[in-house]
């Protein structure tokens, strides 16, 4: 018994001088089994590296700080960063005899080379820049390269004002514009090409007043239904004619969205809200003239102390899948144009204008409609447009050849009459992918397509009264634009194809014109961001 006892005992102590080596061996077995696994990570993660393609530390660092869908970083604010670009094609009908070819029997010479060739284009070329510096105050800036250019032909509206008339008129009428002795007095007064490379520079107030929001800078009104669209988000490759008279002003616009309102997206041109309910209140510089478009209200001083006042309301009272979407709007324009002066050149001149104060407004109305149910797809869009103003001196082409509107050519008046001008249009369109007969078909190529066609009564033409050169006479051209678009992302890339049918004025009331062949094929491949 005591044998076994001592056994028992030296077996105890035996054990407890080992308890500690075995708790420390199998620590460390442990240890070596995790620095396995990280072996074989290390191993795997270098087979990966092996397969992949070598990169820079350069390329690591342009991925982390530009990679795909990443805002660029700025100092302070949030800056995103957009675009469009706008390759053209177009080519016209020949004609050797432009609109004003021996007009009235005058021998004055229009061989239309101002506007007979086909050629690429770079239409438009623009960078813009958002920057939310506050969670209630954004800036916005959109600079056109391409604007600048002023060697294109209008095409589809063949507006044959002063800037489109040929080499040899303006070889035998121009020496009497002569008025206008430097840059700045052309930019003053209007007849000139104003720098376009700057388009929109303002910053936009938001988030203070419930429902409002106010922006202050350089941009487009509202006087107009296509001005509330983006440039890239156009059914056709152009913009209407009524469209193209009402360029950018410097001014400061009031706001205001209510029914169904969504705040997220501000409230400046193709990105404002979807509030069923929208009006805007502007007052603007509006130098010039509203008939005018060759001299336009931007970048440039205003050239009197009166300014616009710009009033636009837009109502959605259908919106919803069921009734389909209908919106209506209305804008008012009205304003003092010009300087105090006696119509009497020699004698008071006025900033080298020389003309009375005029009373200057406009109306416009259009219409939208997009269809739903089975007729998903089919939209229809329409706008009206009157203008009242006086001519710029030089704005409109005397028939009898020897001066541009200038009173009665001897240099003892410049003042022209007021009038009045009426334009519209409508257009109708179906966009296939959203067609219940295509929206679902396997054949995506056709998905992608949009059939367009537009209709417009454009005055563009307007001449010195030949009875009269104080008074001016309005005519206008018809133009049928069939067009297709090809959507290959959207807005965001798209080709556009539109052929302008153009019909100028004729008849016996204009014989003095001759009728031009000015059909146009227009091609646009588009990208934006």
């Amino acid at each position: 018994m005591r044998l076994n006892l001592a056994g028992i005992l030296a077996a105890l102590l035996m054990l407890l001088n080992c308890a500690p080596r075995m708790a420390h061996a199998a620590t460390e077995m442990e240890e070596l089994r995790a620095e396995v696994a990280k072996l074989r990570e290390a191993v795997n993660a270098s087979r990966a590296s092996a397969a992949a393609p070598m990169s820079s530390a350069v390329d690591t660092m342009m991925d982390n700080k530009y990679g795909p869908d990443a805002n660029v970083t700025t100092r302070a604010g949030k800056l995103t960063i957009g675009g469009l670009v706008q390759a053209w094609y177009f080519t016209r009908e020949k004609d050797s005899r432009g609109l004003f070819d021996n007009a009235g029997g005058t021998g004055v010479l229009d061989s239309n080379a101002a506007s007979n060739s086909s050629s690429f284009r770079i239409r438009r070329a623009e960078l813009r820049l958002s920057m939310d510096i506050h969670e209630n105050v954004r800036a916005y800036v959109m600079i056109d390269p391409a604007a600048e250019a002023s060697s294109f032909p209008q095409l589809g509206v063949a507006n044959k004002r002063l800037a489109n008339v040929s080499p040899e008129f303006d070889a035998v009428n121009g020496p009497t514009l002569g008025t206008t002795t430097s840059a700045i007095s052309a930019v003053q007064q209007g007849s000139g090409t104003v720098p376009r490379l700057l388009q929109d520079a303002l910053i936009n107030f938001h988030g203070v007043i419930p429902h409002h929001d106010m922006t202050v800078g350089q941009m487009k009104t509202t006087f107009n239904e296509e001005n509330l669209v983006l440039n890239g988000n156009t059914d056709f490759a152009e913009r209407t004619f009524i469209a193209q008279q009402n360029t950018r002003d410097i001014g400061a616009v009031l706001h205001g969205s209510w029914w169904c309102s969504d705040r997220a997206g501000g409230a400046y041109q193709g990105t404002g809200d979807s509030g069923r309910l929208q009006y805007w209140v502007g007052t603007f510089n509006s130098p010039g003239n509203l008939h005018n478009s060759a001299g336009p209200a931007f970048n440039r001083s205003d050239d009197n102390d009166s300014k616009d006042i710009v009033a636009t309301m837009m109502l959605r009272p259908i919106w919803d899948d069921c009734w389909g979407k209908l919106e209506l709007g209305y804008s008012f324009r009205g304003g003092r144009h010009g300087d105090s002066g006696t119509g009497q050149q020699a004698t008071a001149p006025v900033n080298g204008l020389d003309r009375k104060k005029t009373w200057s407004m406009g109306h416009d109305a259009w219409a939208k409609y997009e269809a739903p149910g089975p007729l998903k797809g089919l939209w229809l869009k329409g706008e009206g447009q009157w203008l009242r103003d006086r001519n710029a001196p030089g704005a409109a082409i005397d028939l009898v050849a020897n001066d541009f509107q200038l009173g009665d050519g001897g240099g003892n008046a410049d003042q022209a009459n007021v009038f009045h001008t009426f334009g519209y249009w409508g257009a109708i369109g179906y966009r296939l992918s959203d067609s219940p007969l295509f929206c679902n078909s396997d054949c995506s190529i056709w998905k992608n397509f949009e059939l367009a066609f537009r209709y417009e009564h454009a005055p563009n033409v307007t001449i010195a009264d030949p009875a009269n050169a104080f008074r001016t006479s309005v005519y206008s051209s018809k133009i049928y634009t069939p067009g297709v678009n090809y959507y290959i992302k959207g807005n965001y890339a798209k080709i556009q194809v539109n052929y302008n049918f153009v019909k100028n004025p004729s008849g016996p009331l204009v014989a003095p014109f001759h009728n031009t062949r000015n059909d146009s094929l227009i091609v646009n491949f588009q990208v934006q961001w």
